[in-house]
């Protein structure tokens, strides 16, 4: 008896796991409506904490061009930024973990800094830099590595 309880809950996980494996396509489709796309960049993330793809627009370009660590120096100062989709950390002059939706940055110093809190990040034509105006008075141009 024992037996039959354990083939039958392997029976009923091995169909729900085919269940949500159906429900994906390799296009890219949950449920026949479209999802994302492997690969897709920058997000922007809601009030409720769930992951919104970015929007391609002539401002912020293919939303995957930011995913990486841009590095420059500002005043004699080292700066490094890294973006992976809709997460960005400034890593120098200070650690500071934040969000990124494509055109503005907001961080939260780990030490209290404001300098680099709230940024407008502007990607130059050729994709190679990206400026950082930040509402703190400085500016950033940056260079992906």
């Amino acid at each position: 008896m024992r037996e039959r309880g354990r083939v039958t809950a392997l029976a009923t996980a091995a169909a729900v796991v085919g269940l949500l494996l159906s429900a994906c396509s390799s296009s890219g489709t949950v449920g026949g409506a479209p999802g994302p796309q492997a690969g897709a960049g920058a997000g922007t993330s809601t009030s409720t904490g769930a992951s919104q793809p970015c929007t391609p627009t002539p401002a912020n370009g293919d939303c995957g061009v930011y995913n990486g660590t841009w590095k420059g120096t500002t005043s004699g100062t080292a700066v490094t930024l890294t973006v992976t989709r809709d997460k960005a950390e400034l890593k120098a002059p200070h650690d500071c973990p934040g969000s990124f939706d494509g055109q503005l940055l907001l961080l939260t110093c780990q030490d209290g800094n404001t300098d680099r809190q709230t940024g407008s990040a502007t990607l130059s034509p050729d994709h190679k830099t990206l400026t950082v105006s930040w509402d703190g008075g400085i500016t950033d141009a940056l260079t992906k590595s």
